[in-house]
């Protein structure tokens, strides 16, 4: 009976012991070389998300601007003192000036024309109307005006263009441009050559002298990925002036601001008539004028 009792506990006790065995799941086996080759694998470091997009910024390279080639439908670009542009559908572009938008409503079409003798061609057509401008500064910057009871007429000012690029946009490009413009008044107008700035008797040549003929070619090169520097020449032709000639020129640096936009820096050049004075000589000179250019261009 001992026997048979000390047998019987050895049973229980063992019934459970084999149980819990059966029911174990065996580890699997270690290979001992496989540390080994896992330490010599090179681990690829993971960049954050803003960081890659930063990079692949840094690696687009920043292209040309002001050529002749138009944007696909979507594409848009605007800076302060640079034109809105938005390309409504693939090849046309509409272009305005913001900053002069309420005081001299304006508007311009671009449309690309495909590529010809190795450059790519594009029209512009355009219209403004520079009345209320004229009228807001008749007598501060255009101080003949407010003598002898001189009326501002209304006028429109349309004008017709073409582009013509060579290069790729994010190399380098040769462009060469030329419009006319033309001033249509539609009630009577007084106002005659402003004699002020270069810059804003350029812009209303074609109202105060009838016409406006330009010319400039721009060359834009790729330093790199990031950065670009441009230059251009231009002639301007206009109707009734002292000197009909116009002459004007400008540089400038554009660096990358993200995928996309750019902030430039640069100056510009006029040769102009402005009825200028050598009180030395009490000789008529030409002027040379000199401005400074800094604007943010923002582009998506």
């Amino acid at each position: 009976m001992k026997n048979l009792s000390l047998a019987l506990a050895t049973l229980l006790l063992a019934v459970p012991a084999l149980a819990a065995e059966s029911q174990a799941v065996p580890a699997p086996a270690v290979d001992p070389a496989k540390p080994a080759l896992e330490a010599q694998q090179p681990t690829v470091p993971v960049a954050p998300p803003a960081l890659d997009a930063s990079a692949d910024a840094l690696k687009r390279p920043l292209p040309a601007r002001d050529t002749a080639d138009v944007g696909l439908k979507g594409e848009y670009s605007v800076g302060v003192f640079n034109p809105l542009k938005v390309a409504l559908v693939d090849g046309v572009e509409l272009q305005l000036q913001p900053l002069l938008f309420f005081v001299a409503p304006n508007v311009l079409f671009r449309v690309a024309h495909g590529e010809m003798g190795g450059f790519r061609w594009a029209s512009e057509y355009g219209v403004y109307c520079p009345t209320p401008l004229m009228k807001l500064t008749q007598g501060y910057a255009i101080p003949t005006w407010s003598k002898g009871g001189g009326q501002v007429g209304w006028l429109l000012v349309p004008s017709v263009g073409i582009a013509g690029t060579y290069g790729k946009r994010t190399e380098s490009t040769l462009t060469f441009a030329a419009d006319l413009t033309v001033g249509i008044p539609l009630t009577h107008n007084d106002a005659t050559g402003a004699g002020s700035i270069a810059p804003l008797d350029d812009l209303l040549s074609p109202v105060t002298t009838g016409l406006r003929l330009r010319v400039n070619a721009t060359y834009d090169l790729s330093l790199l990925t990031w950065l670009r520097a441009r230059a251009y020449l231009g002639l301007s032709l206009h109707g009734k002036n002292p000197s009909p000639i116009t002459m004007t020129g400008g540089g400038s640096l554009d660096f990358a601001v993200g995928r996309y936009s750019r902030f430039t820096l640069g100056f510009m050049w006029w040769n102009s008539d402005s009825n200028a004075i050598d009180y030395a000589t009490h000789q008529h000179v030409r002027s040379n004028d000199f401005f400074p250019t800094i604007d943010f261009i923002w582009a998506g």
